[in-house]
């Protein structure tokens, strides 16, 4: 079929002015983040408004056997949103609107290209919140956010995307139009739909509204930011702290982290000495817990678990030394890093961490690697750095052959592939480290039921 037919067939579906076929567009909208992808190659960008269209070019993919990948913020590390063949990507950047918010259910209903920031702040102004968070908040939409399950900052106290999705509208790669769930707290009518297109990444259909729980705002707050000289140290801490209050976030980073961080983000070293470790929570504070935290800390400096301290004393102080962890990725963009997003249990995070390291030290000890992560979760990312001196078609092969040796570590300790990334183009050839025959092919199953002529998103996950 031409190119020409195509195009013209699908400006009958949307306006001249919400079809883009110009190579730019292409390269902007048909592709995220990851860096070890050839170039993206489609046919054209397509705007859409409302449902009704997508319904109208679902239809008309199957019936000329064309693909369909979803593009939203584009911030995603897996290729998930990259096109590689003559695909129509189609971007829900107009689909932007928040529709209405139930306030005796404490639910708001939005479109699939709402930033995470904005449902964020729509909540604040509600003294409400969404408790979902991470450091491309302003860029990603919340459609993308639910088709990896996105998990961030705060899991260890709020859980991840899918915890707060109480409905969803999707359109399959049939062209059905789905309401699941409908915002129902309880639903006992048999399989839930919804947690099936959660994690999804677009390959059963596309995501077009969401109904999303929001709950109270937390208390004042304060984060600590602290240095330690083994990593062992930060279990201990999370460990004890845990026994004590609730904590709102818990994370770690190495010094590699914090130098690139300092450098790009043109701020200063918090601390006396350096480390190899650093640490950050963030807990709700009142008198009662400023005093439990208080006297947890010192016994951990008394028993040089900790080295230095750092606590904020109000907002602006706490967006200071929050800096220091969600500025990490951004800072190593330069470096054109292999990321691994890698899950194991919390109790075991540092273990693997150690089988990892002391690995790729041993067979691959001119790599330098930065290790940060969400240690109350058991999430650990793992991001390779490219030498100056190595060409990106020789660091794609050699980090292909890394990918074998993390992955069977974390096969060894039960651990997942993917923990909030999504599994894309990059991680779907190691799938079977995280996912048995059986399960793959009942995934695969489940694909040919929802999307039989393979229009959305082929190639990714499965």
């Amino acid at each position: 079929m031409e190119n020409n037919f195509i195009i013209s067939a699908v400006m009958t579906i949307f306006s001249k002015d919400r079809v883009l076929f110009d190579y730019q567009s292409i390269l902007i909208y048909g592709k995220d983040l990851t860096d070890v992808l050839p170039p993206p190659h489609a046919l054209c960008v397509v705007f859409p408004q409302d449902k009704n269209e997508l319904v109208s070019l679902v239809h008309f993919a199957n019936e000329h056997r064309l693909s369909l990948v979803p593009s939203g913020g584009r911030t995603g590390y897996s290729g998930g949103a990259v096109a590689k063949q003559n695909d129509i990507i189609v971007s829900f950047e107009k689909m932007n609107h928040i529709v209405d918010f139930n306030a005796a259910d404490k639910t708001l209903h939005c479109e699939a290209g709402v930033t995470l920031k904005a449902i964020q702040d729509y909540a604040k102004q509600l003294d409400l919140f969404y408790p979902v968070d991470f450091a491309s908040a302003a860029e990603c939409q919340i459609g993308g956010n639910i088709a990896t399950n996105a998990g961030g900052l705060h899991v260890i106290r709020y859980g991840s995307t899918r915890q707060w999705v109480m409905g969803l509208t999707v359109i399959t790669g049939r062209g059905d139009i789905l309401g699941c769930n409908k915002g129902l707290v309880k639903n006992a009518t048999g399989y839930d739909f919804r947690h099936l297109f959660i994690g999804s990444e677009g390959t059963l259909g596309f995501i077009t509204h969401a109904i999303l729980k929001l709950t109270a705002l937390p208390k004042k707050t304060k984060v600590i930011l602290f240095s330690v000289s083994n990593n062992q140290a930060i279990t201990i801490l999370l460990s004890v702290l845990q026994q004590a209050v609730s904590l709102i976030a818990f994370e770690f980073f190495c010094h590699t982290a914090m130098q690139c961080v300092m450098q790009a983000e043109q701020i200063a070293f918090p601390f006396q000495k350096n480390t190899d470790f650093y640490g950050l929570f963030e807990y709700e504070s009142d008198d009662t817990v400023d005093l439990i935290i208080e006297k947890i800390l010192q016994d951990q400096l008394n028993k040089n678990n900790i080295s230095e301290i750092l606590m904020s004393h109000h907002e602006k102080e706490a967006n200071h030394l929050w800096r220091y962890r969600k500025g990490i990725s951004r800072s190593l963009k330069k470096y054109f890093p292999y990321k691994f997003d890698l899950a194991v249990l919390p109790s075991t995070i540092f273990s693997f961490m150690r089988a990892a390291a002391d690995l790729l030290r041993n067979k691959y000890a001119a790599l330098e690697t930065v290790w940060f992560g969400h240690v109350g979760d058991g999430n650990l990312h793992v991001n390779v750095l490219k030498p100056e001196t190595v060409s990106e078609k020789d660091f794609a092969v050699r980090c292909a052959e890394i990918s074998e040796t993390i992955y069977a570590v974390i096969q060894h300790f039960n651990g997942s592939i993917c923990a909030e990334h999504g599994v894309g183009l990059l991680k779907k050839p190691y799938l079977h480290y995280s996912k048995s025959d059986s399960e793959i092919q009942y995934m695969r199953g489940i694909k040919n039921i929802f999307d039989p002529n393979h229009v959305m998103n082929p190639g990714k996950l499965i």
